[in-house]
């Protein structure tokens, strides 16, 4: 009889552990959906915000709109790196930014005064990632100089952490340097200044075949080509979007995520003289 009691408590614990973890598996797929369906909102929210821009001039602010995508599908490359591995990596990418204008002002034998715009940190919240981003690169210019070029990706990388530690206290490094090193290259590899932000976009989804992530991409990409139509002192373009983040059905982790993202791309364009990179989309 103790045998049977005994047996049948068993079947009864082996069903309820059975039952628990069918419940969890359904609870985290029912997550995932709903993340899901809630970057696919966002980003047609995003859309929706960029139609209100296109079909009203007056919200417009920045007079080169045709002319300028082609410039802002260099701070793709920023975002791009944030969202696959972290500040840092973003940073070093930027460099991408400026290897490109070297090139340019070969071909067009004109040059820029110089690689940065004098008001780069204006307007930017201080401890934001985005001022964090502009902060880090100012200050490696002017230590630097023109010898940035000749540094390597490891030694960007290795300099951009150590500043974004010394300004945030965080080591913010959650892979491996080799493979943060590979990311960056990548990403620089990826990026045709010919091509537009969405074709960029696209090109970078490849290196991933994480759905959740090439999402994110598509909402950091239709983000850079709203900032298309504002300047570089017009921030209600990217406080619209900011509040739509916050306002979405996302968990926490993930606004947050994606605030970053934007506001390094909001500061990268606000970073770079990008004269050459106009004439040359003239």
């Amino acid at each position: 009889m103790k045998t049977k009691l005994i047996s049948m408590f068993l079947i009864v614990a082996i069903l309820f552990s059975t039952s628990g973890c069918s419940n969890v598996s359904d609870d985290n797929v029912y997550q995932g959906e709903m993340k899901t369906e809630a970057l696919k909102k966002l980003k047609n929210d995003l859309l929706v915000l960029n139609s209100n821009y296109e079909n009203n001039p007056e919200l417009q602010t920045r007079f080169k709109f045709k002319l300028w995508f082609r410039v802002l599908a260099i701070v793709v490359a920023d975002v791009a790196c944030t969202i696959y591995g972290n500040l840092p990596t973003g940073i070093t990418a930027s460099k991408s930014a400026n290897d490109i204008m070297d090139d340019l002002e070969e071909k067009l034998n004109k040059a820029p005064s110089s690689s940065l715009k004098s008001n780069a940190l204006d307007g930017l919240e201080i401890g934001s990632a985005g001022y964090i981003h502009n902060k880090v690169l100012i200050d490696m210019y002017e230590k630097y100089g023109e010898s940035m070029d000749t540094l390597t990706t490891e030694q960007l990388l290795d300099l951009a952490s150590n500043d974004v530690y010394n300004l945030t206290g965080e080591a913010n490094l959650p892979l491996s340097k080799s493979d943060a090193v590979l990311l960056v290259d990548n990403v620089v590899s990826k990026m045709d200044l010919t091509k537009s932000i969405s074709e960029n976009i696209e090109s970078l989804k490849t290196l991933t075949i994480d759905p959740e992530l090439q999402s994110k991409l598509d909402i950091c990409g239709t983000f850079i080509e709203g900032l298309q139509m504002v300047d570089d002192n017009d921030s209600t373009y990217f406080e619209s979007a900011n509040e739509l983040i916050i306002n979405s059905d996302l968990p926490t982790a993930d606004k947050l995520e994606l605030q970053d993202a934007l506001s390094v791309g909001y500061a990268s364009a606000k970073l770079w003289n990008t004269e050459v990179l106009e004439d040359y989309a003239e």
